[in-house]
């Protein structure tokens, strides 16, 4: 795969805010309600509304992904290397000014993050795999234990969103189809931002088993609906398969 360089500007470093979960919690609370406004408007108005609705979810996940991942790059010190394929990118010079002693605006997570122009639903996956080290959709749709193709729902919305943006298309979901939509897509990436903290604190950081336990049964538990046993099975074996098959494993398979 060839090299691609991209000139990072420090504004969209500097755009990236904090992570904050409550943020993304508001923000589907809003498109939730936003659907019932729709429901009151006439037929015509609907079409637009219901656009408008779409490419707002479709926006709101990436940039509150890419939060995520400046926050997850800065907490654990990830290598950029764990993340691209390419083998550099290119930033402005003024950019480095910014890097002085004090300075926080821009990190190296923000830096990682904002090179995620386009944080498409293959993007997310490459990340996700390489992140927690598994094929991650796969596992998550085993882990659930459902006919449900997580990585399908949010293909399908990236290609509604660019047919409404590129294409002047509209979308043709129902009302109660949009907010299917929004909580389905929701879940996924709530899970996908609570799976990854539990995968690398267990494996990397080595909690505690309290803490691994009462992490799971806070975040996890009540969503996935099987015991830690179970669930720690499904991700030991999905870290091995992966690991095999990415001739990643380095002394003797995870425990």
């Amino acid at each position: 795969m060839c090299s691609m360089k991209k000139k990072l500007p420090p504004s969209r470093m500097i755009s990236i805010q904090p992570f904050d979960y409550q943020d993304f919690d508001n923000r589907i609370d809003d498109l939730r309600s936003y659907c019932k406004i729709i429901k009151k408007q006439k037929i015509k108005d609907q079409v637009l509304m219901k656009n408008q609705l779409i490419v707002t979810l479709s926006t709101t996940l990436e940039v509150k992904l890419k939060e995520f991942l400046s926050y997850l790059i800065d907490k654990w010190d990830i290598p950029a290397k764990n993340l691209f394929y390419e083998k550099s990118i290119e930033i402005k010079l003024e950019v480095l000014d910014h890097l002085d002693k004090s300075s926080s605006n821009i990190t190296k997570g923000k830096i990682i993050a904002a090179h995620l122009e386009n944080l498409n639903p293959w993007v997310v996956e490459n990340i996700m795999n390489r992140i927690n080290k598994l094929d991650y959709f796969q596992w998550f749709d085993n882990v659930l234990d459902s006919d449900t193709n997580s990585l399908g729902l949010l293909i399908d919305l990236n290609a509604e969103r660019n047919s409404i943006a590129h294409q002047l298309g509209d979308t043709n979901k129902s009302i109660e189809e949009l907010d299917d939509t929004i909580v389905n897509i929701s879940t996924i990436y709530s899970l996908m931002m609570a799976l990854t903290q539990f995968n690398w604190e267990f494996f990397e950081k080595k909690w505690t088993i309290s803490k691994i336990n009462d992490y799971y049964e806070s975040n996890l538990e009540n969503d996935l609906r099987i015991p830690f046993k179970i669930f720690k099975i499904k991700l030991i074996e999905a870290r091995n398969e992966y690991a095999k098959k990415n001739h990643i494993l380095k002394n003797k398979p995870y425990k």
